[in-house]
């Protein structure tokens, strides 16, 4: 079946298409640039987007909406035919994998890429997520979904910054869990230029396959493009 599939993929490379067509989807929906000459919080200068929207304690230029990209079906399959392509070219023999995330950003992947797997190539993988803390009620679980303990899991997210994470999914998989993590996970984006990239810790390194890094995007302010975001934030 996998073999297969990469002949399929290979012969019907439109890849260059979709990155252009997500690239265009991001930078008008989903890439808030601060107008330099408003201010948006009594305590940052004008230009800068408070604490409580970035979590950058210096205040941003910019920030990432990219879960208007998670739930919009036809960009999610657009997403889940590159993803496919890079997961073949890394395990062109390996069917029996999991995928995995953290709640609540990587659902809509999830579902997404396991859809597309399975009405697409009829390859069945499981999906389960982590949550970011133990439920202290019922049955005290620490996931959603059914894991499998004798099948490794590839891990997926919308963005990879600090990597905390993707820490917080490995640390639960193999001391709660009991789970393999793969070496590779994939995201949408990663807040790093210039890949390869790497997670490293304890002298584990897991390589971040990202369809587009911090460098791919213009963050200057264009009246044309994203100015208002939902909520009761004053954007």
């Amino acid at each position: 079946m996998y073999l297969e599939n990469l002949d399929f993929i290979k012969d019907n490379d439109h890849s260059d298409a979709l990155v252009g067509i997500l690239h265009n989807y991001i930078d008008k929906n989903c890439l808030f640039r601060a107008d330099p000459g408003r201010s948006y919080d009594k305590n940052f200068p004008r230009g800068k987007l408070p604490t409580r929207l970035t979590g950058n304690t210096e205040g941003m230029k910019y920030l990432f909406l990219l879960r208007r990209l998670s739930y919009n079906p036809v960009m999610t399959t657009y997403l889940s035919m590159l993803w496919m392509k890079k997961l073949i070219e890394l395990f062109p023999n390996e069917e029996s994998f999991q995928l995995g995330g953290i709640e609540s950003s990587s659902i809509p992947l999830l579902i997404a890429f396991q859809k597309a797997l399975e009405t697409m190539f009829e390859i069945h993988v499981n999906v389960f997520t982590v949550m970011k803390e133990r439920k202290d009620y019922g049955l005290f679980q620490f996931t959603n979904g059914i894991v499998y303990p004798d099948k490794p899991v590839l891990f997926i997210d919308d963005m990879v910054n600090s990597g905390s994470s993707f820490w917080h999914f490995r640390d639960v998989c193999e001391k709660e869990l009991k789970v393999e993590v793969l070496p590779h996970l994939f995201s949408i984006m990663i807040m790093h230029a210039n890949p390869p990239f790497y997670l490293e810790r304890d002298d584990q390194f897991y390589q971040v396959h990202s369809i587009f890094n911090k460098a791919d995007f213009d963050y200057d302010f264009k009246v044309e493009l994203l100015t208002t975001m939902p909520g009761d934030v004053n954007v």
